[in-house]
């Protein structure tokens, strides 16, 4: 703060002001309504200005209190001068110093007004000199001194708030109670109260023993009403100062509170100011308090989200680069598997091919005993058959020209249908035009018949004069003559339709001619089919004396067939040793394909990661975001 005396002399205004006035009320009061004076209200108020020795002792008063008060705000004054330099000590004592001002001016006042009283009685010979009782005097003084006093604390309280939050209390530390905070309501309720009631007492008494012949006020009621609201108006002054106080306290902690819940950023160092050390300081203090815990619980989820970000920072790029490997292990194992497949698909190859060797070498067996029947029976055999291949093949020659021959009356057959076919479009279309005309004769006999009913019609109604009449009937027979036209066109097309329905028949009847030749032709195809069979049964009695002169031969080839079985034993070996072969190289292509759908889903659950790992740095970062609105 860079002047300090500035609220001091604020408060010595206070001190200065609130006794005066007091004392003026109050000795107006007395004098208002002292029984033992006859005068006028005008002369009743001036004898309140006739003590001079009362504000003496008054003016006396305030020097007291202005020196106590300066005595107590010293370590205040002093450390506001020059804060930076301030210990801690004497922030202590400012702080102590702020809290007991209000007390001070309370006891210094009320032990002012008892001895001041009691002094100007004593110099007076224990009476005054406008006759009021000491008893009256010295309970007017004590209760307008404590309610004048309470009333002067409450306004020191509100001068002493800027100071207060220069001192910047954070925080209620162990011993701090400003007691007159906590029951100044009370305190001046109380006062009031006391006031009001001696004040009405006493002019409850003046008007009870007033002389009615005396000059003075007359008029109870309004008395009664005029101090009443004195009274009234000092205690509401009182508890609107108080909560104009409280209202101070909780606007600080309410901007605090509001600038926590704001979206902008946030000091948790900032503090909201306890400005008094009663229930509204004791939240302030709690609420610092949260802000305390708050920030540190910040500052260590700041260090933590730090720790967090860079750990998630370093696991993203190892499992970037893990990824990478097993992205290169999955095609390395992949590129295994090609292989191993492929080698399994030679193994079964080669294994089929080694069946095929010991098959074709059982088969030797075969050839041989077949070599020898062919060799005994080549003569007459050979003979024999070459003589039936070319029976077959002059039969074949002529089944050829047979069929192309049935190819061409199969073409002409086709033809004469298509054909066939175009006249029956043609009378179809021939029967449309019959439609219609049938349709334009039924149209016309309609309008006959509407033309008949009419002429009809107008004869029953024209009698005699049957003129129209005439004009209906040469309407109906130009309706006769068009349907007779019609009936004519009619006839034709119907003519032409049978034409086309003769040359329809003409063209079946050349189909007919055209697959009657069809017929021949394949009972010709039938004979030749007929001798094939027979020289194929010759060709089977040939057969079968190949087979009879096979058994000529099985002794020739004996020892051709135990080289052959010895072949097919090394032959079953080698077959064995590659389905063994081929059965671990399958065995070996399924647990490659086994290593390759875990290495795919180990690679999944990497991807899975890297989005756990994306997900968790956006949290981070919204999270850092949240966090980094409060500045520590």
């Amino acid at each position: 703060m860079n002047h300090p005396v500035k609220f001091f002399g604020k408060v010595v205004l206070s001190i200065v002001l609130l006794p005066v006035l007091t004392l003026v009320l109050g000795e107006a009061f007395t004098h208002l309504y002292n029984i033992t004076l006859d005068a006028s209200l005008g002369q009743r108020v001036a004898f309140t200005f006739a003590k001079p020795l009362i504000f003496v002792l008054v003016a006396v008063m305030e020097l007291i209190m202005i020196a106590a008060v300066r005595f107590r705000l010293n370590p205040l004054i002093r450390y506001l001068a020059a804060p930076a330099a301030a210990d801690g000590e004497l922030e202590a004592r400012a702080r102590r110093a702020a809290l007991g001002i209000p007390w001070a001016l309370i006891v210094v006042t009320l032990g002012f007004w008892v001895v001041g009283t009691l002094a100007f009685y004593a110099m007076n010979g224990w009476k005054a000199p406008g006759g009021t009782p000491l008893a009256w005097a010295l309970s007017f003084k004590i209760c307008e001194g404590v309610l004048s006093a309470t009333l002067n604390a409450l306004i020191v309280d509100l001068i002493m708030l800027e100071p207060k939050k220069a001192l910047h209390i954070e925080r209620i530390r162990p011993g701090e109670r400003d007691r007159f905070a906590e029951s100044r309501d009370m305190i001046a309720t109380i006062a009031a109260a006391a006031t009001m009631t001696t004040h009405l007492a006493y002019v409850g008494r003046y008007f009870i023993e007033r002389n009615p012949a005396a000059a003075g006020p007359s008029m109870p009621v309004v008395s009664f009403g005029a101090v009443g609201a004195v009274v009234a108006a000092l205690l509401v002054t009182c508890i609107a100062l108080s909560r104009a106080e409280d209202r101070r306290q909780a606007s600080a902690l309410r901007t605090r509170i509001v600038e926590l819940g704001s979206s902008e950023r946030v000091d948790l160092a900032a503090r909201a100011a306890v400005l008094n050390f009663d229930a509204n300081g004791a939240l302030a203090d709690a609420f610092n308090g949260y802000t305390e815990s708050l920030r540190g619980m910040v500052v260590e989820i700041d260090s933590a989200m730090d720790i967090l970000s860079e750990s998630c920072g370093g696991l993203s790029t190892r499992t970037d680069v893990m990824q990478r490997d097993m992205a290169e292990i999955a095609e390395a194992v992949a590129g295994i598997g090609e292989t191993v497949e492929a080698e399994a698909n030679s193994v079964a190859e080669s294994s089929a091919s080694i069946g095929m060797i010991g098959r074709n070498i059982e088969r030797l067996h075969e050839a041989v005993d077949e070599q020898a029947a062919v060799v005994a029976q080549s003569g007459a055999g050979i003979e024999e058959l070459i003589a039936n291949v070319r029976s077959i093949a002059l039969n074949v020659e002529q089944v050829d020209t047979q069929y192309d021959g049935l190819k061409a009356a199969s073409e002409t057959g086709a033809a004469r249908i298509a054909e066939a076919n175009a006249q029956i479009e043609k009378v179809a279309a021939m029967s449309g035009l019959v439609l219609d005309a049938n349709r334009a004769i039924a149209s016309i006999a309609a309008r006959t018949n509407l033309l008949a009913m009419n002429a009809a019609i107008e004869a029953a109604h024209a009698g005699e004069a049957g003129a129209g009449f005439s004009v209906v009937a040469g309407e109906i027979r130009k309706l006769a003559e068009q349907s007779g036209a019609q009936s004519k066109e009619v006839g034709a097309r119907l003519k032409e339709v049978k034409a086309s329905i003769d040359a329809a028949v003409l063209a079946a009847g050349g189909a007919a001619e055209g697959f009657a030749e069809v017929s021949k032709r394949i009972e010709a195809v039938a004979s030749h089919q007929e001798e094939i069979r027979n020289a194929l049964s010759e060709q089977s009695e040939g057969s079968k004396q190949v087979l009879d002169a096979i058994g000529t031969i099985n002794g020739v080839t004996e020892t051709v067939k135990d080289g052959a079985r010895e072949m097919t034993d090394g032959a079953r070996s080698l077959v064995e040793g590659m389905r063994k072969l081929n059965e671990l190289s399958a065995r070996v292509r399924d647990e490659m394909r086994t290593i390759v759908a875990d290495v795919e889903s180990i690679g999944a659950e990497f991807g899975r990661v890297i989005e756990l790992v994306s997900s968790n740095d956006g949290a981070i970062d919204r999270v850092n975001s949240r966090v980094r609105r409060f500045g520590v």
